[in-house]
């Protein structure tokens, strides 16, 4: 089975959600919607005031009990603090709590210098403030899922997505896109297939869905894109590898003759806005080939048509073995042409050397 695959990676053919702290994933907007889900988890905080409704802060919980840490932090850390690092202060006694009540007691002395004899107490009122209901990711029940989502776009989150899964997908989509890559960088010589649309099956097992470019004496199949589902379930006719030319990269077969992706600046030149091009090459709509059976640059570069090392028995062919054997001569590598037509001669006679062109680089 032969087939022909050209890559165009240099050429052209015709042819949101954002979390923060996993800001990597979402470099593009993931789809959401074939990904598993769980529920948030709900909570509720409770803001903390002073009975002034001065906030505090705000705890877990709905009702005041939830609030004692921050109310026993914020009455310590205000005048009480500045009363126990004074020289009278001697000990604290003990502290409680009546409903929103909070007292210590503590002992002092009357006057600097005294003994510890007198009990005083310090404390603050405070009160319940608003009820919030909180939804967090990820639930206790499922720590796994700790990505947030809002999906409709009220504000609050309901649904929470594993990272794992997220990763997933954009591995699979990374993986699509470089499939459709390289399909949409094939480029299949036609061979005895002439449906419009079809579906080629690579050497790498990848399935890709070609369809027919048609020119002037030649025609071909450019890849579009990978068909993920394979070419056993495309509902496209199954691309006939067999008879389609020589198995090289980035060739196709026009006329019966092979072309390789080649380097236009290596074989054309431009004189006064006219271009010319070596023989053997041609342009298909961007991209520019030649026959590597003349031109030992392109296709598998084995071609030896252009060799000047050696003698033809036809004169007008010595410049090179193609040339010497498009003219029906025998090129003969063991002599050199100039020493065979020109020996030295004693008589004193020169000769008229025929210069062979040299072929570009």
């Amino acid at each position: 089975m032969e087939f022909v695959v050209h890559n165009r990676r240099n050429m052209t053919l015709r042819a949101a959600f954002i979390v923060a702290f996993f800001a990597s994933f979402f470099t593009h907007a993931i789809d959401f919607s074939g990904l598993e889900s769980r529920e948030p988890q709900e909570k509720q905080f409770i803001e903390c005031q002073t009975a002034s409704g001065f906030s505090i802060g705000a705890a877990e919980g709905s009702t005041f009990e939830a609030c004692k840490g921050l109310a026993e932090q914020y009455h310590r850390g205000g005048d009480y603090a500045v009363l126990q690092s004074g020289p009278l202060f001697c000990e604290e006694i003990s502290e409680s709590w009546d409903g929103p009540e909070y007292e210590i007691v503590y002992k002092y002395r009357p006057y600097e210098g005294s003994s510890c004899i007198r009990y005083g107490s310090s404390g603050n009122r405070f009160k319940n403030g608003v009820v919030n209901e909180v939804k967090e990711c990820p639930h206790d029940d499922h720590p796994a899922f700790t990505i947030p989502r809002d999906t409709t776009g009220n504000g609050i989150i309901d649904r929470c997505y594993n990272p794992a899964h997220i990763q997933e997908q954009l591995d699979d989509e990374a993986q699509k896109a470089q499939d459709d890559n390289n399909c949409e960088n094939l480029v299949l010589d036609s061979g005895n297939n002439n449906s419009a649309s079809m579906c080629y099956t690579s050497p790498t097992g990848s399935s890709c869905n070609v369809e027919i470019v048609q020119g002037a004496g030649y025609d071909y199949y450019q890849g579009i894109s990978s068909n993920p589902l394979g070419c056993s379930n495309s509902d496209k006719p199954p691309f006939d590898n067999k008879g389609i030319g020589d198995e090289r990269d980035d060739c196709i077969t026009s006329n019966n003759t092979n072309f390789c992706k080649a380097d236009k600046t290596k074989h054309c030149t431009t004189n006064a806005g006219i271009e010319t091009c070596d023989d053997g090459c041609l342009q298909i709509g961007d991209t520019f080939m030649c026959d590597p059976k003349k031109h030992p640059d392109v296709g598998e570069g084995d071609s030896d048509y252009f060799d000047s090392n050696g003698t033809c028995s036809v004169v007008a062919g010595s410049a090179y073995k193609g040339a010497c054997e498009e003219l029906g001569g025998i090129w003969d590598k063991s002599g050199d042409y100039e020493e065979a037509r020109c020996p030295s001669s004693p008589m004193g006679h020169c000769c008229l050397l025929y210069t062979s062109p040299s072929p570009r680089d």
